[in-house]
């Protein structure tokens, strides 16, 4: 009757990817709006995963070559006989369906001193759409001076199917000086006037 409305409903359910466009008609008795006719459209989307990586709560991007120490990718320096150096990176999913990690192993340690670098808690698999899941890394160079290697992270992300990026660390070796004497006031400085001992053979173990 006059004034009075009804509903109906259009569901959109894309058979592609991209814009999808189709017409709306509506056979009536108006007698200059029939049938009643508009456009409609929507874009078909397909469900993906997306990955990303982070240290220190920084991301890490794909392909970083540059390691820095504010995303723990430089690990610093380590004595190469007494010290290791744990670092946890986190891997995201920011996409929409499940990120399945596929490496073997999940995180892999590639590059020229990829010894020195060792994937000590590895990740969950997979990743739920807004998850999370961690892997420690370990530093304990086998020698002294700038050691370096590289992550890799191969997932089904479509885009980003090896996650890549370079780490590095300093290796460095403990020391001590060539002058043992008596330490008058004991603070561990040598101070004028606290006289050197001869002949003292100094082991470390």
């Amino acid at each position: 009757s006059g004034g009075t409305t009804t509903t109906f409903q259009v569901q959109f359910d894309p058979g592609a990817d991209g814009l999808r466009t189709a017409s709306l008609s509506i056979a009536n008795d108006d007698a200059d709006e029939n049938p009643y006719n508009f456009d409609i459209q929507g874009t078909g989307t397909t469900q993906a995963p997306e990955i990303d990586v982070t240290g220190n709560g920084q991301s890490i991007v794909d392909g970083d070559a540059t390691p820095d120490p504010s995303d723990h990718t430089d690990f610093g320096s380590v004595d190469t006989t007494a010290g290791t150096l744990a670092r946890t990176f986190t891997v995201h999913n920011t996409g929409d369906a499940l990120l399945n990690l596929s490496g073997t192993p999940l995180v892999d340690v590639t590059g020229t001193h990829a010894g020195d670098f060792t994937v000590t808690q590895v990740p969950t698999t997979p990743v739920t759409s807004g998850g999370t899941t961690t892997f420690m890394v370990t530093f304990d160079p086998a020698a002294t001076g700038t050691r370096t290697a590289t992550i890799q992270i191969a997932s089904d992300d479509s885009d980003e199917t090896l996650y890549d990026f370079a780490i590095e660390g300093n290796a460095t070796t403990a020391s001590i000086g060539d002058l043992v004497w008596v330490d008058t006031d004991g603070n561990g400085t040598h101070d004028s006037g606290e006289v050197g001992i001869d002949g003292v053979t100094v082991r470390l173990y």
